[in-house]
């Protein structure tokens, strides 16, 4: 890619961040890492703090993974979301982009409620691909929803 830009943009390759052999092992494991888990490729960043260091460099410090992830996420290779209870990292932006949003936004997903308020039943019964629990927290760190207590709803 830097190639292409130096070609079109010389003055472009200077501002971005350079790559490293540490980055550059990540990238040629995540694509592994993603064939293992195609149905639901989101972890903990906890998790993938641990596994990055188990599978590529046990010697990874915290500041070596936050710098490796941003990176990834500027690429568009992962996408980091920020939770209330933990960090997700979504490992294949194209099913949580087209898969996970493009189905939930289809007009035929979800019937219109007034309140706007769907149970969790309701909204396992509009994503049985994924188990609800688990895709809720992803949603809520989007902003595509929030947890109504019900009392209020």
């Amino acid at each position: 890619m830097s190639k292409c830009l130096d070609v079109r943009c010389p003055s472009c390759p200077q501002g971005l961040p350079r790559t490293t052999r540490f980055l550059d092992l990540v990238l040629s494991y995540l694509s592994d890492w993603r064939k293992s888990s195609p149905q639901f490729p989101v972890v903990p960043w906890q998790h993938f703090m641990a596994h990055i260091r188990e599978q590529v460099n046990p010697l990874a410090a915290d500041d070596h993974l936050r710098e490796v992830i941003q990176q990834l996420q500027l690429m568009g290779e992962v996408v980091y979301l920020k939770g209330e209870l933990c960090d997700l990292v979504a490992l294949d932006p194209n099913w949580l982009c087209r898969s996970v949003c493009g189905h939930l936004l289809a007009r035929a997903s979800f019937r219109p409620r007034p309140t706007g308020v769907y149970s969790l039943e309701d909204f396992q019964l509009s994503a049985p691909l994924w188990d609800a629990m688990e895709l809720l927290p992803i949603l809520e760190s989007l902003g595509m929803c929030t947890r109504v207590s019900r009392g209020r709803a």
